[in-house]
């Protein structure tokens, strides 16, 4: 046998060709039985064969080997394309940070070994990190807070660089923090940090107990799902930011008239015939004639004291909220029945026992107020808010300072 030239064995047909001759006449060779490390040992030990079909051979495998990578890597690709594809669509449809966690952490399960598995966001004020999710021999563990400085996820966090750990050697050279399954050496471990921009948001990490379980491509992939991962966290944040946004009174930090729509259907939804639903409806006296007298900004700071007081009383049980202008709703539930003009006497001294300071003079101010509750005085959600609306209405047009139980105008 010979070869023309190297380039002749560069024609993936042509090779697997002459493979085949290669490989027949070797068997046919005396002494060799067939098993490939023989004939291997026999190519690289046996001086006498021709340097040209034994580099023919060599070359092949070569070229073999790069072809069973590239449709290996293919493959590889695929499969990871489809995980990918199916991360992203999940993130596009949800705001819930649990689904994003267990999500991340089940598609990552799915490529590579995940004895362990956690995903820590790096609170950079408070100087710590929170770890939400942590997976450890497919046990779950409760979120905990570590201190920055702490551990391999700082150390990540400090470089701005992957930290890959292929044996418990190499983790020895690093001070770590253990938590979770302290009983066993975690051998492997992959740490990548989530960035935004130039800001490093936290690490993400894959974990195992065998040693050298990573390859260069699980990397790359951690990093990419990693970098889905915290996209996604960081568009909840927004989310929340704006539902807050859109659920609270800026002037007050109180909860506001849609956020008290949305409360006031949950209870009525929860509501199980045991229970009492009171609803609280108070109006300053006083705003008008502040704001004509000294200015928008001190009737602004009676709203505020207002809401500062409120936000004192608020409990399990009781939420306040800014409704409309000066008027503000307090929602009670309770499964005792109540005293409601005696409830709403002790809002009301609370809120004006002291009075609103304006350049060192102390101002004293009113409030009307009016009181309604479910099943006693509704049978609706709607009839609910018009029967409080009608109290605090009685209670302003009848000499105001006064609080008004719906059904007992008299007193």
């Amino acid at each position: 046998m010979g070869i023309e030239n190297k380039e002749s064995t560069k024609n993936p047909l042509h090779l697997l060709e002459r493979y085949r001759s290669l490989v027949k006449s070797i068997y046919a060779l005396k002494g060799i039985e067939g098993d490939y490390d023989e004939i291997v040992k026999h190519l690289i030990d046996t001086p006498s064969y021709p340097e040209a079909e034994r580099e023919a051979h060599f070359s092949l495998l070569g070229d073999l080997a790069a072809l069973n990578e590239r449709f290996r890597r293919y493959h590889w690709l695929s499969e990871n394309y489809r995980i990918l594809l199916e991360m992203t669509n999940t993130f596009m449809h949800t705001f819930d940070r649990e689904v994003i966690y267990e999500k991340a952490f089940q598609l990552v399960s799915q490529v590579m070994v995940t004895d362990g598995f956690f995903i820590a966001l790096y609170q950079e004020e408070k100087k710590e990190f929170y770890i939400p999710f942590f997976m450890d021999t497919g046990k779950r563990y409760d979120p905990i807070t570590i201190k920055y400085g702490q551990g391999f996820i700082s150390q990540v966090v400090k470089n701005r660089k992957i930290l890959h750990l292929s044996t418990s050697q190499e983790a020895e050279a690093f001070e770590h923090v253990r938590w979770g399954n302290t009983e066993q050496d975690t051998n492997t471990a992959l740490f990548i940090p989530l960035t935004l921009g130039e800001h490093v948001k936290g690490v993400i990490s894959a974990q195992s107990y065998k040693e050298y379980a990573y390859s260069q491509e699980d990397v790359e992939l951690l990093q990419t799902i990693g970098g889905l991962v915290i996209h996604a966290i960081e568009s909840v944040e927004l989310y929340e930011k704006i539902a807050k946004l859109s659920y609270h009174d800026d002037l007050t930090g109180l909860k506001n008239r849609r956020a008290f729509q949305k409360d006031l259907e949950k209870a009525f939804q929860e509501w199980s015939g045991g229970q009492e639903i009171i609803l609280i409806m108070m109006d300053s006296d006083h705003l008008k004639e502040l704001n004509d007298r000294f200015g928008h900004d001190v009737g602004d700071m009676l709203i505020q004291r207002i809401g500062a007081m409120l936000k004192k009383l608020e409990g399990r049980e009781i939420s306040c909220y800014r409704y409309a202008g000066d008027e503000f709703m307090v929602l009670l539930k309770t499964e005792v029945p109540r005293d409601l003009q005696q409830i709403a006497r002790e809002f009301l001294e609370e809120l004006i026992k002291e009075p609103l300071k304006v350049n060192g003079v102390p101002l004293y101010f009113t409030m009307s107020v009016g009181v309604a509750s479910f099943p006693k005085h509704a049978s609706s959600r709607e009839e609910l808010l018009k029967n409080v609306d009608q109290a605090l209405y009685f209670s302003k047009n009848h000499g105001k300072n006064r609080i008004t139980v719906f059904g007992q105008k008299d007193e």
